[in-house]
């Protein structure tokens, strides 16, 4: 089995996800699969399910209309601008998907946190440190 049907799964038994959720969601997962391999960014396991729990939560709130409450613009450039720009890719294209709104600064930095956090534990694993997560 995939790491993304593993990933939906393991969510699934978590919390209820509905048919066109499952379908969406699997969407967005094999977009950051493709985006992080195309900079060879490996995600883990773990990080695909801490990322397949926050795209859900995410596209509830767009279905909803729920924004999060807005963040300090200086953390912003703790995050590298190449992280945010491959998640506002991800994020973006779940708004292709027929619903108008964009994602809004907080969701993008949010997404774009598990991506850092990605490459730097595989900076570390590829350093010798063989950290997971």
């Amino acid at each position: 089995m995939s790491m993304i049907n593993e990933t939906i799964q393991e969510i699934a038994k978590q919390s209820h996800i509905d048919i066109s959720e499952i379908s969406e969601l699997k969407s967005l997962l094999t977009l950051v699969k493709q985006e992080a391999s195309g900079i060879g960014l490996m995600i883990s396991s773990e990080r695909m399910l801490l990322m397949g729990v926050h795209l859900l939560a995410f596209m509830r709130r767009v279905t909803s209309g729920e924004k999060l409450p807005a963040m300090d613009s200086s953390l912003f450039a703790e995050i590298p601008p190449d992280m945010l720009a491959l998640s506002s890719r991800i994020l973006e294209a779940y708004g292709l998907s027929g619903l108008s709104a964009k994602p809004d600064d907080t969701e993008i930095f949010l997404m774009a946190v598990h991506f850092e956090t990605a490459r730097k534990l595989q900076e570390e694993w590829e350093q010798g440190g063989h950290v997971h997560g």
